[in-house]
């Protein structure tokens, strides 16, 4: 959620380099979530088949958000 409400909150901020920098925040938002994924895993409440599956979206995700990064720069 808080890549979402990053995103979102960047979009209202007025001027690219605000929204830019919210970016960076949704980034290592979803960095972090990442990070939660391995641990899902590592706890055996996710298996491997779900870890790779939300690996490859939060991958999709990340390059869509530094393309957006990079647009704005």
């Amino acid at each position: 959620m808080s890549i979402a409400l990053n995103i979102s909150e960047g979009s209202s901020r007025g001027s690219d380099a605000e929204f830019k920098r919210f970016l960076n925040i949704s980034r290592a938002s979803l960095d972090e979530v990442v990070t939660a994924l391995f641990i899902a895993k590592d706890q055996n409440f996710i298996n491997e088949t779900d870890l790779r599956h939300f690996y490859d979206i939060s991958n999709s995700l990340g390059a869509k958000i530094m393309a957006l990064i990079k647009k704005l720069t």
